[in-house]
């Protein structure tokens, strides 16, 4: 626990000395956490314009049935004729987008979550370098080169501030070799170049090859986890990095009936009850995926009742078990920061536009899609590979890796009152329980048993 201490210690001494930004607020809009639209419901006039994607997804379903939530979501999120994450160009985020994130509120989230993985590497060097000593076997080395891993990784925002965060370490820094980003938007790709100080070019950077930052970083892009391995880097010390990421992943809904389970599932609607163009109906039968989802080893053991309401994200247990395999044969340690609580949720689907809240069936492929976060599946995935600490709140962990020493000292470097405002104003959005910090939660990931700071 010295290291860990003498860590934060001499973050804290630095954060006196600028960073390379100017300090202050980055946006004034409050994270997804806007006012809901009533879902009561209305007699049309008529229904909304029709999308691109929603226009296929409607000829899909008219050829072959309804479809499954999550598939609803795949196609409006990803989908290339007009999938929110690809027809939009980078304006996703802030005032003049749909929502926004952490890491665009305040330079100091991203900072400490950067000295957290020093912390962090610091005391696993520490571990490994005892136990080679005690041991006449070969064990995991403490010189591995450093690659960091950011899932969802929005603007580039989030990696930019653990960058110039994780420089004032020497030691550690000079380790950093690669950076890799999970993600498929061109538009959000060539944000993300921008931030991390890849030089310019007149297109967004190509998947699965690698640029050179200013700073003599590696940086690639990958549309999926799996494209990981066409980097061919040796094995390496993981940063894994995944803000915001669970919440967009897929889910399917299932609800209990005196006949068992059966899918929620997303049909066309041609009625004039609503102005949207689709609606949910229950299936008749069991589906695949009721008989599959019901049956799994991470399925919830709860005694459910007739009428209760279950959403499950496969895509989120197979993204969870992934970065665990990969920490636990390489080593390395991850953050998963996401809104959602440690169980599962019956009915937290919904769509984000314009920081509002909205119905998830309006509009598809123009509005955000997100649902709570079961952070108790993502522990279940990663059991039995590595050790997860958490969820604990964000003003918690924020709170113990000292974001108030942080703002006072930032404060005593500020000039005017505008800057100082923008400051308090940051801050309190990042810690107050009724804006972020309570509804999001922090989960660590680590390849050995002895819990990380902040979640001791």
């Amino acid at each position: 626990m010295a290291a860990l201490s003498s860590t934060l210690r001499l973050a804290c001494s630095q954060w006196s000395r600028p960073w390379g930004r100017i300090p202050g607020l980055r946006l004034g809009i409050g994270v997804r956490s806007a006012t809901h639209i009533a879902k009561g419901s209305v007699v049309a006039h008529g229904k909304e314009e029709p999308t691109p994607v929603g226009e296929a997804i409607a000829s899909a379903i008219k050829a072959t049935g309804p479809m499954s939530v999550a598939q609803y979501m795949r196609q409006a999120l990803q989908s290339p004729l007009g999938g929110y994450y690809h027809e939009h160009r980078g304006d996703l985020l802030g005032a003049k987008g749909d929502f926004t994130t952490s890491p665009e509120i305040s330079q100091m989230f991203g900072e400490l979550i950067g000295v957290w993985y020093v912390a962090t590497w610091r005391q696993q060097q520490q571990q490994r370098a005892k136990k080679a000593h005690a041991s006449t076997t070969s064990s995991r080395g403490t010189d591995q080169p450093i690659r960091i891993i950011e899932l969802g990784p929005g603007r580039g925002t989030l990696m930019a501030d653990m960058l110039r965060a994780m420089k004032r370490f020497s030691d550690f820094y000079e380790r950093v070799q690669e950076v890799h980003f999970i993600e498929s938007s061109a538009a959000l790709r060539q944000a993300q170049r921008s931030a991390v100080q890849v030089p310019d070019m007149p297109e967004a950077p190509q998947l699965n090859q690698s640029y050179r930052s200013e700073q003599g970083l590696s940086v690639q892009w990958h549309a999926r986890w799996d494209d990981l391995a066409l980097a061919e880097s040796g094995p390496c010390y993981n940063i894994v990095m995944a803000h915001e990421f669970f919440d967009a992943l897929p889910v399917y809904r299932l609800q209990f009936t005196d006949k068992g389970w059966r899918e929620i599932m997303v049909d066309v609607d041609e009625t004039q009850a609503s102005d949207r163009r689709f609606r949910f109906v229950l299936s008749p039968n069991a589906t695949h995926a009721t008989k599959s989802l019901t049956i799994a080893p991470h399925f919830p053991k709860t005694q459910f009742q007739p009428g209760n309401t279950l959403e499950i994200s496969p895509d989120s247990w197979g993204a969870a078990n992934a970065i665990a395999k990969l920490i636990q044969e390489q080593g390395g340690s991850g953050l998963v920061v996401d809104y959602g609580d440690n169980h599962p949720f019956a009915d937290s689907l919904r769509a984000v536009s314009k920081h509002k809240f909205t119905h998830p069936l309006t509009r598809p492929g123009t509005v955000d899609l997100t649902a709570d976060v079961d952070f108790s599946l993502l522990r279940n995935a990663m059991a039995g590979r590595v050790s997860c600490y958490g969820p604990v709140q964000q003003n918690m962990f924020l709170g113990h890796m000292g974001i108030e020493t942080r703002l006072s000292m930032l404060l005593k470097n500020t000039s005017t009152l505008a800057e100082r405002n923008d400051l308090v104003t940051g801050f309190n959005r990042l810690v107050d329980p009724l804006h972020m910090g309570k509804v999001y939660k922090f989960m660590s990931i680590v390849d050995s048993p002895l819990p990380p700071v902040a979640f001791v």
